[in-house]
């Protein structure tokens, strides 16, 4: 299971709403200044709010500002990055392919719209899922249900 620390910032009637921060592991590499990575990693560090909704146990066990474990499932994750990354990527280059057999502009449309069409998948896919307990990471000593909540919170 792959844990990350997180911080109570809102507690309701049965869900709390969790501060993760994003960390990088380049402050740590000594090419952290030739690297792109390094430069994405600072630029696109902060925090996200996740919100979780317990099972089991009460929200008057936690306090605002309590550190809380959150948990997602290695085989969740792995088929989650397989769905957003692989599956795009897979069907650019069927496309460009096929285009490729009449001309290097053809090519380029049809990489291009494999690449689109992938990612309307992806989205289908992932708000299809969206409720799935499988794709939902838990608080790790709870087994809450926990969705990611874009933006600040409510």
């Amino acid at each position: 299971m792959l844990v990350e620390q997180g911080t109570i910032v809102e507690i309701g009637d049965s869900e709390l709403l969790v501060q993760v921060i994003n960390q990088s592991t380049c402050g740590s590499c000594a090419a952290q200044n030739g690297c792109g990575q390094g430069v994405l990693a600072k630029y696109l560090s902060g925090s996200q709010f996740v919100r979780v909704t317990l099972k089991h146990r009460p929200t008057s066990d936690f306090q605002i500002g309590e550190q809380v474990e959150l948990g997602i499932e290695e085989a969740a994750m792995l088929r989650a990055a397989f769905l957003a990354y692989l599956v795009p990527l897979l069907l650019l280059v069927a496309g460009a392919s096929i285009g490729n057999q009449f001309s290097e502009p053809f090519a380029i449309m049809l990489g291009l719209a494999g690449l689109i069409i992938g990612g309307i998948y992806v989205r289908k896919q992932s708000h299809k899922r969206a409720d799935d307990p499988k794709f939902s990471p838990v608080v790790v000593d709870d087994r809450a249900i926990v969705k990611i909540v874009p933006g600040q919170p409510a």
